[in-house]
């Protein structure tokens, strides 16, 4: 089965695997990992030395009763190239395609640090070939995406909070070119709220490289590794237009679904 009939039959079939009827811009959500289940979306777990491995956490761990997927098995948090550091990952071959030639997408989820770890350090939630999400510096001072090797920073304190779960969710209207996008965040007892609006003229989601790998928690060389546990995750793809930034109402609504 090819990557593009995988996605689809995700969003066809997701009120069977664990998505909410009334999940928002249901059309538009072209990958959810919950990690109740391996091999979701044709996903495989990779450990520090890129063998297979169930490294899903224990049932509960995770938002509700799920189970989330636990990368405690990093040696630290992050990395940077004069100290790499080393660690697991969740991978989808060719995920990459996925985001390619996106006008508009949203990207969301859930992070909770291992005891004694800020987020910081070159961590990466979420990485594509022309799209990445991470920590910035061994400083810690929030959170960054990457779209086309255009980066911006939200240096919200809450993106640091440790030892939490924490709710995180980015816009991005490629449409236009400024207050394009939008930074949220919550937890299991605050709602969302946006904290930051900024500009990022990055344009469409350049198609190249869409054959390299989607991953989640690190990068896939293995050595940006986010160092805790890791839930929920969905991405919204518009390839058209403007049609896959939620809002904050909707964004809510998925926050409140999760636990």
């Amino acid at each position: 089965m090819n990557l593009k009939l995988t996605s689809l039959l995700l969003v066809s079939l997701a009120p069977f695997l664990g998505q909410a009827a009334d999940t928002p811009l249901g059309d538009k959500l072209v990958l959810e990992l919950t990690f109740d289940q391996p091999g979701e979306a044709g996903t495989v777990m990779l450990d520090a030395e890129q063998k297979p491995a169930d490294l899903r956490g224990a049932e509960g761990s995770g938002l509700g009763a799920g189970r989330p997927f636990d990368n405690t098995a990093a040696l630290g948090m992050g990395g940077n190239n004069k100290n790499p550091g080393s660690g697991p990952q969740l991978k989808l071959d060719k995920g990459s395609e996925l985001v390619a030639g996106a006008k508009s997408f949203t990207l969301q989820g859930w992070y909770r640090t291992e005891t004694g770890q800020t987020p910081g350090n070159y961590a990466r939630l979420f990485a594509t070939a022309r799209v990445t999400c991470n920590f910035d510096n061994k400083d810690g001072r929030g959170l960054s995406i990457s779209i086309n090797k255009e980066a911006a920073l939200c240096p919200d304190g809450a993106f640091r909070t440790a030892d939490e779960w924490t709710f995180f969710a980015l816009t991005y209207d490629g449409t236009k070119t400024t207050d394009n996008l939008l930074f949220y965040v919550g937890s299991q007892s605050e709602p969302v709220r946006l904290v930051a609006r900024l500009n990022l003229p990055a344009g469409t989601v350049y198609e190249s490289g869409s054959n390299q790998p989607l991953t989640v928690g690190n990068l896939p060389s293995g050595d940006r590794p986010f160092d805790g546990l890791l839930d929920n995750f969905r991405l919204w793809v518009d390839k058209s237009g403007a049609g896959a930034v939620l809002n904050e109402s909707q964004l809510e609504q998925v926050r409140k679904s999760d636990h």
